[in-house]
């Protein structure tokens, strides 16, 4: 018997599934690994985007603007001032991993899941903060890892800038924007907990996601990144003064100070958006999160042109810019 004739719903959802995997599998992606990196590099921005969505509502919307100020200072002050110490312990721990990379990522994973699991059972407590920080120290933890794994599995055809510039593109489109705009449906559905529900349900498929990343992911023993971080069998602190000590020439200079200034600014328009939205008292709270979803999406539209436009630059002395 001949195959039954597909209706066009699942047609369009065929050719839809085909396309998305010619994207994820283009340039060799997936002979060499990088596809399973690249679903999990969106899954970590989904978990991200969802948790923003669900925080909000709960630290900022579902307030009045006094109280809100005072929540957001409270979870600045709670989560990412212990998480900007923490951080440069992180790295330089995490890149002495001579192996258990794939491991350690699918362990990100399934500690965001539980944390989502506990805080959306108890959103409305103090719990709520240190949770969050644990998600916060989760989510960098999963950049450092994926960061060394990167290389490993790049395409004969693409170089280390145009697969970051690929992963990131691929983060903001599949991961913050659609798993957000899901999440943002979820929340005004239903509430801010569902949201975490789903969250926890993303952070489980990708932990198991992560382990189908191929072995060769691994640090090889050559690895200079763990020799450079460690001192040379030193402790971490010694191989952090050490890098920090190096002399960097004027270039590299130039760009970790464009780099943090960047930074800087997104953080402070973010919140300062934030709350001109919020101060718009005339407007519903739905009206208020539309402003922000406007910012949002031009804010992502600015990272996807910026990724798409940087990926074909050709450089012209990249050994003066990295030396």
């Amino acid at each position: 018997m001949g195959e039954r004739p597909r209706g066009p719903a699942r047609r369009a959802a065929a050719s839809t599934g085909r396309g998305v995997r010619r994207i994820f599998h283009a340039d060799g992606a997936d002979r060499s690994g990088l596809a399973p990196l690249s679903y999990v590099t969106i899954a970590n921005f989904a978990c991200d985007a969802i948790l923003a969505v669900a925080l909000a509502n709960t630290l900022f919307f579902s307030a009045a603007t006094a109280e809100s100020r005072g929540n957001v200072a409270l979870y600045l002050l709670v989560t990412v001032a212990p998480f900007a110490l923490i951080a440069p312990v992180i790295g330089p721990a995490l890149d002495r991993l001579r192996s258990g990379r794939r491991l350690t990522v699918s362990l990100t994973f399934t500690l965001r899941a539980v944390l989502a699991v506990i805080l959306g059972l108890n959103f409305d407590t103090w719990l709520l903060y240190p949770l969050a920080l644990g998600m916060l120290v989760l989510s960098k933890t999963f950049g450092v890892v994926k960061a060394s794994i990167t290389p490993h599995v790049l395409p004969p055809a693409l170089d280390l800038v145009r697969t970051n510039s690929r992963l990131t593109v691929l983060g903001h489109v599949g991961g913050s924007v659609v798993a957000g705009a899901a999440a943002g449906a979820v929340a005004w559905i239903w509430d801010s907990p569902t949201a975490l529900w789903l969250l926890a349900a993303v952070a489980l498929v990708s932990a198991y996601v992560s382990m189908t990343i191929p072995a060769h992911a691994e640090a090889s023993e050559d690895d200079e990144s763990a020799t450079l971080w460690s001192g040379h069998g030193g402790s971490v602190g010694r191989g952090l003064r050490a890098v920090l000590t190096r002399p960097l020439g004027r270039n590299v200079l130039a760009n970790l100070w464009a780099v943090s200034l960047v930074r800087f600014m997104t953080g402070f328009l973010t919140l300062y958006l934030a709350f001109v939205a919020k101060a718009q008292e005339d407007a519903s709270a739905l009206e208020q999160a539309g402003l922000l979803a406007i910012a949002g999406a031009a804010g992502g539209l600015g990272t996807f042109a910026g990724n798409a436009v940087g990926a074909r630059l050709p450089l012209g002395r990249p050994g003066r810019i990295t030396s």
